[in-house]
């Protein structure tokens, strides 16, 4: 389910959403080409997808015909053409934090934070530094991501 702000956030508040939905989804919003939309065939959102509404969501958001100014891979021209296309849709405050939703969509979006259809926590956590670097953002939210990807103290494996 999305996460609705009930009034415009701080760059704070919306890295901290992000990395409790990153430490709670099992991996990347794709569909079956593994090309990332905002919500999947079965429901699961990317970081910015769970930042808009169920009744807000149109389907044709993950259509690039609907967006023909779009270039994949040219660094969140994916989110632009989004806020462009469908401002009257999105959330009022995505303008506002735009950079910082970019970069976290970049994060969602990189393969190298990806283990198979899940996520490799430990990289993803690793991302998140670099972005609350850029953004002088507090990072203890991403422990929630990071202990994700740890083996619990006192686990063992058991030998056949």
């Amino acid at each position: 389910m999305p996460h609705v702000f009930t009034n415009t956030p701080t760059a704070q508040e919306v890295f901290d959403v992000a990395c409790a939905f990153f430490a709670a989804s099992p991996g990347p919003s794709t569909g079956l080409d593994d090309m990332c939309m905002y919500r999947d065939p079965t429901g699961r959102c990317c970081i910015a997808g769970n930042f808009i509404p169920d009744d807000r969501y149109d389907p044709r958001m993950d259509d690039m015909s609907e967006m023909p100014d779009y270039k994949p891979n040219s660094g969140g021209n994916a989110l632009n053409n989004l806020i462009e296309h469908f401002g009257q849709v999105v959330p009022p405050w995505f303008k506002e934090h735009q950079r910082l939703l970019t970069r976290l969509q970049s994060v969602h979006d990189e393969r190298d934070n990806w283990f198979h259809r899940g996520w490799d926590y430990d990289r993803l956590a690793d991302h998140l530094k670099g972005v609350a670097s850029l953004f002088k953002l507090d990072v203890s939210a991403i422990e929630q991501v990071a202990t994700r990807g740890r083996i619990p103290a006192g686990w063992q494996s058991v030998e056949a």
